[in-house]
């Protein structure tokens, strides 16, 4: 299964630093925004202990990577340090969006069930595997499956009503 998203109560994982990149404290890091280069745009970040970072410089690098300079880091060993530093903003932070974005944050949690109401289990995770999104699903039973999240299996998601349901052709998912 996939690397889950690291989390904290209350806030959004924009991104995670990966290592060190040269000898003045840059980092690498794994973005997690639409545009990998919008980790930076969003200000001050907050880690998993609280600590607050600034990014500048941010830019692409090699194998999608993101490289940045995060204020007050300024050698490798500091940056070092860093490896599988989650970096954190507040919903709130998001820009405001008309068009009702739906984060994959949101999906964890959901109940999957089918149109009958037949309950098949809880999302645990969401990740995009490069032609769609693909919903991770622990069963009542206690197995995990994977439902690519596409119109000919999922026939609604309601973050409202904590509900996400799939049609009867995601059953095959389940028996594989």
């Amino acid at each position: 299964m996939q690397n889950k998203l690291p989390a904290k109560e209350g806030y959004i994982c924009l991104g995670v630093v990966t290592g060190a990149h040269g000898i003045k404290g840059e980092v690498k890091l794994k973005s997690f925004t639409d545009d990998p280069v919008d980790v930076g745009c969003y200000g001050c970040l907050t880690t998993q202990d609280d600590q607050k970072f600034s990014l500048k410089n941010v830019r692409s690098g090699a194998k999608g990577s993101i490289i940045a300079k995060i204020e007050g880091v300024d050698d490798r060993n500091a940056s070092e340090a860093l490896k599988g530093t989650a970096l954190f903003i507040t919903r709130e932070a998001l820009p405001n969006s008309d068009n009702h974005d739906i984060l994959y944050v949101d999906f964890i949690g959901l109940t999957a069930q089918y149109e009958n109401g037949d309950v098949l289990g809880e999302v645990i995770e969401i990740f995009h595997n490069g032609a769609h999104e693909v919903l991770e699903i622990q069963t009542k039973e206690g197995s995990v499956v994977l439902v690519p999240y596409v119109d000919e299996f999922v026939v609604s998601t309601n973050i409202s009503r904590n509900v996400i349901v799939l049609a009867v052709e995601a059953e095959q998912f389940v028996n594989l």
